[in-house]
């Protein structure tokens, strides 16, 4: 005779009571079943709690950790405007030092311009060696080699009998400049080099352009020169 697994099942669920009864020692034996699957469930539950945990907090560490991170990047970036905009203050003050040495070289010049008029003048040095020491300043400034124009003037044009003349000549694109350094200028020096003008225009078929450089001129020559269509420069050209 033969039992489905439905027909087992419904007998036992209705003489469980009896059985447990007659054979207390199999009822024990199923509720210690259970506890240790109930158990070994409960564990299993556990144990996926912990994981869990422990995932939200490395998530938390990782979130902290990216925060950080963050705020390291935020700070390299802050370190980096810092030290551009320190690098650019560097670079103006190394721009400012170069105009301040640039303006010292100018004072020196304008310096050793005065100084050395004043020696002239006061007969601790030659006019010409004055000139002579102006003439590279010359040069620098307007551009072109001095050289020196010599002739005999056989008339006596410029100082009323026949006489050498000599004047400092620069020639800058086509344009002839007579230059007249002097350590001082009075008024019969404008007219004297003047003169000079006439005749070396008159010689060499070219109108020059008359510049005299002193740093001390009377205001008779200033206004003489001023009529007479003169440069006049008391300072070293910037």
């Amino acid at each position: 005779m033969s039992f489905s697994v439905d027909a087992v099942g419904q007998w036992l669920l209705q003489h469980i009571e009896e059985i447990f009864e007659k054979y207390p020692e199999l009822k024990k034996k199923i509720i210690e079943k259970v506890k240790e699957e109930l158990g070994e469930k409960l564990a299993a539950k556990t144990d996926i709690m912990r994981i869990l945990e422990e995932i939200k907090r490395l998530r938390e560490d990782f979130n902290r950790q990216q925060r950080q991170i963050e705020g390291l990047m935020e700070e390299i970036k802050r370190l980096r405007e810092d030290f551009n905009r320190q690098q650019r203050q560097i670079e103006g003050l190394m721009e400012e030092i170069k105009r301040l040495r640039e303006d010292f070289n100018r004072l020196s010049e304008r310096l050793d311009f005065k100084i050395s008029a004043l020696g002239a003048r006061w007969g601790l040095m030659s006019e010409r060696a004055f000139r002579e020491g102006l003439r590279l300043i010359v040069e620098k400034y307007f551009g072109g080699t001095v050289r020196r124009w010599v002739y005999y003037d056989e008339r006596g044009f410029v100082y009323g009998k026949p006489s050498e003349i000599d004047v400092d000549v620069l020639v800058r694109d086509k344009e002839h400049l007579l230059i007249e350094v002097k350590a001082h200028v009075d008024k019969g020096d404008v007219a004297e080099f003047y003169r000079k003008g006439l005749l070396y225009e008159e010689v060499n078929g070219v109108r020059p352009r008359l510049i005299i450089i002193s740093p001390f001129v009377r205001q008779r020559a200033m206004s003489l020169a001023a009529k007479l269509g003169i440069e006049i420069i008391t300072e070293i050209p910037e």
